[in-house]
This record gives C-alpha cells, structure tokens and sequence, in this order.
C-alpha cells in the first residue's frame, strides 16, 4: 500500500475538490444569471414607463452641460474676480469652447424640467438671457458674422434714407 494509494487518493481528493468547485461555480453562475434576467426584465419595464424617459433626458441635458459648471467651479481666477467672474480668461476660454455642447444641453434639459419652463413663461430674466444665450451658441460663426453685415448694411440704408427724408423736408419750409 504506499506509493500508488496515495497518489490514488491524491487524485481523488484533487477531482472531488474540483468537482465541489465546480459546483460551487456554476451555482454562482445561475444565481447570477437569474439576477441579471430580472434586472434586465425590470429595465425593460421601465421603459415604458414616461417618467424614466423624463429623468433620462433630464440628466443628459446636465451632463452636457457639467463641463462648463465644473470649470466655473474649479477657476480660482474666477472667484477672486466677484461680479465679473465670467471674464475670468479660464472660465471666458472654456465657455466659448463648450457653448454649443452646453446650449443643446440646455434645451435638452429645458424640453423636460417643468420648473425650467414655468419661469421662462413668468419672465425670469436669468432663465430668458439663459436660454438666448444658449440659443445663440448653437447658430454656426459663419451665420452670425452674414447677420451682423446684413444688419450693418440694413442700418446704412435705413440711415441714407432717413438723411434723405431730412434734406426733402428742409426744402418743403
């Protein structure tokens, strides 16, 4: 009985502790399986639920805009500055830079935060110069600099034209 029993018995204390964990394992994998099953069932219940899709929207219309806060917030110019933090050289940068992805994340939050919408309606002006000044940043530089002319060039005409009315009006006394 020497050596080949316990190199019998090592390999079959070594196969049953395999097979234990193997056991073990796979029933770990089941229960995990089982629990995935009826998360996935209840996120796929939640959406039909409207309120989800609300919250969702809601919270990529703040992600969006977190780049700039998070910036504003970290600028140590910017609190040394006061009132006039917003022309801090980081935060102006930074503000140019993230306008257009802060504008849509500003109306995408605003197409669903009620709150957001009734002080629009009652005239907030911060909401009001928020939400043009989000508006602004998501028209392309190129359509803003051909307005700015057509607005110059609308003024000089609207000026020769009034010079124009001024001269025949002298000349009716």
């Amino acid at each position: 009985m020497g050596l080949f029993d316990d190199i019998g018995s090592f390999f079959t204390k070594t196969a049953k502790k395999a097979v234990k964990g193997i056991k073990r394992i796979g029933k770990k994998v089941v229960k995990g399986v089982k629990k995935g099953a009826s998360v996935l069932k209840s996120e796929v219940e939640g959406l039909a639920n409207p309120e989800a899709w609300k919250q969702g929207v809601m919270k990529a219309g703040k992600w969006l805009q977190a780049p700039q806060k998070a910036i504003e917030k970290w600028d140590p110019l910017r609190k040394k500055m006061g009132d006039f933090g917003g022309f801090s050289p980081i935060s102006l940068a930074t503000g140019i830079l993230t306008a257009p992805i802060s504008g849509a994340g500003y109306f995408t939050q605003m197409s669903v935060d009620k709150k957001l919408q009734k002080k629009l309606k009652s005239g907030d002006a911060d909401t009001i110069m928020d939400t043009a000044f989000s508006g602004l940043s998501l028209l392309p530089l190129g359509a803003v600099g051909s307005g700015a002319k057509a607005v110059g060039k609308g003024g000089r005409a609207l000026s020769k034209g009034i010079r124009g009315v001024m001269k025949g009006a002298s000349k009716i006394k």
